[in-house]
C-alpha cells in the first residue's frame, strides 16, 4: 500500500510538472508575440496617415478597400487585405489578385501572387509577410471588364513587416482552387533536391470539365 501510495504521489507530481513546463512554454511564445504587437503599433504610430490611393479604373468600378486603409502600414507578420467592387457584374473574372514584393531584393522567391475569390462583390485575403521582418509592396489587381484573363491595377500600398517569422505556404491559381488541388508533397514552394523531384496532390473535385 505504501509503495502504491508513493507512486501515485510521484505520477501527480509529473502531471503539475509538466503542466508548469507547459504553461511557461506558453508565456514565453506570448511575450514574444506582445513584443511584436507593440512593435508594430508603435512603428504605424511613427508612419503617416495618408489614405490608399485607388486607380481611376476602381473607382470607375466603385472598388474600395476597407482593410488597410492607409498607404504606409507595420504589421506583425499577417496583413488582411479586405474590399468591395460595387460594379463586380461587368468584371471578366471571379478573382483579384494580391501581389507581395519583398522590397529589399529582387531574387527568386521575393514575390507570392494570391489569387483571393470575388464573393457578391467583396473579397477579403490574409496575406503572410513571407519572408519576414522587412519592407513590402503590396498591389491588388481586378479583373478587366474587357478581356478575360486580364487584370488592372485598384491600388498599392506598403507593410513594414516586424516579425522575423517567413513563410513559404503553397499558394493556388483559379483552376487549382476551383478544382479543389491541395498538394501533399512538397510541402512548400521552395524544395532542395536532388535531380529528383517527389510530387503528391489531390484533388476533391474529381470530374473536371474541359472545352
Amino acid at each position: 500500500m505504501k509503495n502504491f501510495y508513493i507512486a501515485f504521489v510521484s505520477l501527480v507530481s509529473l502531471f503539475i510538472l509538466s503542466a508548469c513546463t507547459s504553461g511557461f512554454a506558453i508565456t514565453e511564445e506570448q511575450k514574444r508575440e506582445a513584443a511584436y504587437e507593440e512593435a508594430a503599433k508603435k512603428k504605424n504610430d511613427e508612419l503617416g496617415k495618408e489614405p490608399v490611393e485607388l486607380t481611376p479604373y476602381a473607382r470607375k468600378l466603385g472598388a474600395s478597400l476597407t482593410q488597410p486603409t492607409y498607404k504606409e502600414i507595420a504589421a506583425n507578420g499577417v496583413v488582411t487585405v479586405e474590399g468591395t467592387i460595387e460594379q463586380h457584374e461587368k468584371l471578366k473574372g471571379n478573382y483579384v489578385i494580391i501581389e507581395i514584393g519583398f522590397s529589399e531584393g529582387k531574387e527568386l522567391g521575393d514575390s507570392v501572387s494570391h489569387y483571393v475569390p470575388i464573393k457578391n462583390g467583396s473579397f477579403k485575403q490574409d496575406i503572410m509577410m513571407f519572408n519576414g521582418e522587412g519592407d513590402y509592396l503590396v498591389s491588388v489587381l481586378l479583373p478587366s471588364t474587357i478581356f478575360e484573363e486580364a487584370f488592372d491595377d485598384m491600388t498599392t500600398f506598403s507593410v513594414f513587416n516586424v516579425n522575423p517569422t517567413t513563410d513559404d505556404e503553397i499558394v493556388y491559381t483559379p483552376f487549382a482552387q476551383a478544382a479543389g488541388l491541395s498538394i501533399q508533397e512538397p510541402d512548400s514552394r521552395y524544395v532542395k533536391g536532388n535531380e529528383v523531384l517527389h510530387l503528391k496532390e489531390r484533388l476533391t473535385q474529381q470530374k473536371i470539365l474541359c472545352s
